[in-house]
């Protein structure tokens, strides 16, 4: 029995510590990867199952059928692109599409096996994490342009830890300053403050617009949900720190808040997803399937914003499957915690606003990393 519980407590955190090793260990199969977290996945799953062996574990019904219909207008887009677009491409959208089930049911089950864990502090130790490794990297490899040749964008002097992206890297710490901030308005201590104080730092170094005004928007709604009006004061000096350190980091006028020509190509990339979504408007142009119109780059499938993403890949179907699906869970999780403190719930809205925010401007809904995150810390009352 003892060792049951040591089990429970100690298996997921090699899943979790696996998630630090970000975009930095990959393994090539067939035309995409299978990262150490994949495996750390499976392993735990096992585990479980294997201490659990009695557990029952139930999807509510209110979720479950979205969920169903979600992926058969995935497989549907899919199945009605195979006679232009080829058998490869659509074993690319299948895997991908794989990938996402795993994820998903994945992360949810394991939250019910573990129930004991602390998966709020190891969700905080993993961002805290990906910041001092971040720092690291800011302070002795900051230019990522002699990697351009694998295809990575050629990020120069922004802190973009594992995940070699400071757009990913920045809505994982706006997250984990989420929680930051909850564990210190619970219990305040020099240790919760510091760590809040480092994740900010990190945070403002990676010079990820997205990812700050995901912040400002997770803030306001925030503070106006527990009426914490001081964490507005806050949020401005932060803005004024902030507009100090653009003017005295070394090549920090290189990524200005005010430049242009990144603002410029989103809105391009927002007009290509138009004329994505314009060319096969019901079912979608298939998950993952974009790859052979344009210049193919590290962007999912060239689009950036996630809800136009799913209404090109999937069409106006899996569009509006995709919104009843969103809007299920959060009405049940707002149900399900509104006799809870009101700390808890405001946080979950606040973050749940950060990622929408974020996913307008990068497809961050269906980045592995966030998928987890989402997962395990929705699923999770601990």
């Amino acid at each position: 029995m003892r060792k049951s519980k040591e089990i429970l407590h100690l298996t997921p955190w090699v899943f979790i510590l696996s998630l630090l090793c970000g975009q930095l260990v990959r393994i090539p199969v067939l035309t995409g990867y299978i990262f150490p977290h994949d495996i750390a996945l499976a392993v735990s799953l096992c585990i479980g199952f294997l201490v659990n062996v009695k557990i029952k574990i139930k999807i509510p019904k209110k979720i479950l059928t979205p969920c169903i219909l979600f992926i058969s207008a995935i497989i549907l887009s899919i199945i009605v692109q195979i006679p232009s677009k080829g058998t490869e491409a659509a074993l690319i959208g299948s895997m991908y599409l794989a990938r996402l089930v795993y994820y998903v049911i994945g992360g949810f089950v394991l939250v019910k096996l573990y129930k004991t864990f602390p998966w709020k502090q190891s969700l905080y130790v993993l961002g805290t994490g990906l910041s001092v490794i971040g720092l690291i990297q800011y302070a002795l490899y900051p230019d990522l342009r002699n990697l351009q040749y694998l295809g990575w964008d050629p990020h120069y002097y922004r802190l973009f830890s594992t995940l070699l992206d400071p757009n990913f890297t920045g809505i994982m710490l706006v997250l984990t300053i989420l929680l930051g901030i909850q564990f210190v308005l619970s219990k305040s201590t020099w240790m919760s403050v510091g760590l809040l104080l480092l994740n900010v730092i990190a945070l403002i170094l990676t010079f990820s617009r997205s990812s700050y005004i995901a912040f400002i928007g997770a803030i306001i709604v925030f503070s106006a949900m527990t009426k914490r009006w001081k964490l507005l004061i806050g949020f401005f000096a932060i803005s004024l720190i902030v507009s100090i350190l653009l003017q005295i980091i070394p090549h920090a006028s290189l990524f200005s808040l005010t430049r242009f020509n990144s603002g410029i190509a989103r809105v391009d990339n927002w007009a290509l997803s138009m004329e994505y979504i314009r060319t096969a408007p019901i079912l979608g142009n298939g998950w993952y399937m974009l790859k052979d119109v344009g210049e193919a780059t590290r962007a999912f499938s060239l689009l950036d914003n996630s809800f136009l993403f799913v209404a090109a890949s999937t069409g106006v179907v899996g569009l509006s499957i995709f919104l009843w699906l969103s809007g299920t869970i959060l009405h049940r999780i707002y149900k399900r915690r509104r006799d809870k403190e009101n700390l808890t719930r405001a946080v979950i809205v606040a973050f749940c606003v950060a990622t929408v925010i974020h996913s307008q401007f990068v497809n961050s809904l269906f980045y592995p990393w966030v998928i987890l995150w989402i997962i395990v810390l929705l699923t999770s009352d601990t």
